[in-house]
């Protein structure tokens, strides 16, 4: 009785274990095509995603690298369609380990741009708010009442604004750099994740590349708010020059003032104007040919009245993500 017992819960164990090695058959041959599936959606995510960054501030060795990579892509793209799921994840997962350091250059480039318009708008921002202090004299020349026409005005009225704009100026350069200190944070984060987490020689799981990219692509969205931040601020600060619009460009509806596109806009420096495009996720170059095709016309009816820069908030700013193993 026993043995036969013992015989049962023998054969039960065999048949077990002959479920289990076809069953770890199975998910192994779904698990690569899964894998090559997986890198598919995800490569073309990061590809698309770089294509307007490269457009606008990728040096000539980047944008070859990108092609290659797109190529790269290609090929595995149509292994996966031919069935060949092996190959395809070998050429996809090359492609994202290649797509990894091109984003933790072009990642950097971003954060290197980021400081600098940040940093020369401090000054201008710090002596505004010193010059039109609540108890500068200037501020109080303002508040004095005066005999018009007798008396003629004490200041110049262009610069009465700052009175107010000031604190919004205040802000927005708050916000620009706290954008800029996540950015720096997510991305040191992100580069030292290897080398905190594997020991030298160890292998690496291809699952840190999509997490230092997804955190890649957190730092270029970082630094596009912290730009747009540095605009808000070039745009109270030149509020006045917004008028030219209004002479220059009446007509034209790529110009039109409540909307106005960066290449028309002459509150933002000409040298920032690629960067102001880059924040609307804009290819800078067409937007200069859309200047120059259709862009400055003359005559027309008034454009809108003018809209007051709004503040970015980081109440949606990317976060850095964790790596799924």
């Amino acid at each position: 009785m026993k043995f036969i017992q013992l015989k049962k819960i023998f054969l039960s164990a065999l048949g077990m274990a002959a479920l289990t090695f076809v069953n770890i058959s199975n998910v192994y041959s779904i698990s690569i095509a899964e894998k090559a599936r997986e890198k598919v959606v995800e490569n073309r995510q990061f590809i698309y995603s770089l294509e307007i960054p490269m457009k606008n501030f990728g040096s000539t060795e980047q944008k070859n690298d990108y092609n290659a990579i797109k190529d790269q892509y290609m090929i595995g793209l149509g292994y996966f369609y031919e069935g060949n799921y092996v190959n395809s994840y070998k050429e996809l997962l090359d492609a994202q380990i290649k797509l990894d350091k091109l984003y933790e250059k072009i990642s950097m480039d971003y954060i290197e741009r980021t400081t600098k318009i940040l940093q020369e708008l401090v000054k201008s921002a710090v002596e505004i708010d010193i010059e039109f202090n609540k108890d500068s004299d200037l501020v109080r020349r303002f508040q004095t009442d005066r005999e018009a026409p007798k008396e003629k005005v004490a200041y110049d009225p262009k610069k009465f604004h700052f009175v107010y704009d000031k604190r919004t100026i205040a802000r927005n350069i708050a916000l620009g750099f706290s954008h800029l200190g996540d950015a720096k944070r997510i991305r040191d984060e992100a580069v030292s994740f290897e080398e905190k987490n594997y020991e030298e020689g160890q292998k690496v799981d291809p699952a840190i590349y999509k997490y230092r990219l997804n955190n890649y692509q957190s730092v270029i969205d970082l630094c596009r708010a912290g730009k747009k931040n540095a605009f808000n601020v070039y745009q109270l600060i030149n509020r006045n020059e917004v008028y030219s619009v209004q002479k220059d460009f009446k007509g034209n509806r790529f110009a039109r003032e409540s909307k106005l596109l960066p290449v028309f806009d002459p509150r933002i420096p000409d040298n920032y104007k690629i960067d102001a495009s880059d924040t609307l996720n804009l290819v800078h170059e067409d937007e200069i040919n859309i200047k120059r095709n259709l862009g400055e016309v003359k005559g027309g009816s008034a454009t809108p009245k003018a809209e007051t820069p709004v503040e970015n908030t980081k109440t949606q700013e990317p976060q850095n993500q964790t790596p799924n193993k």
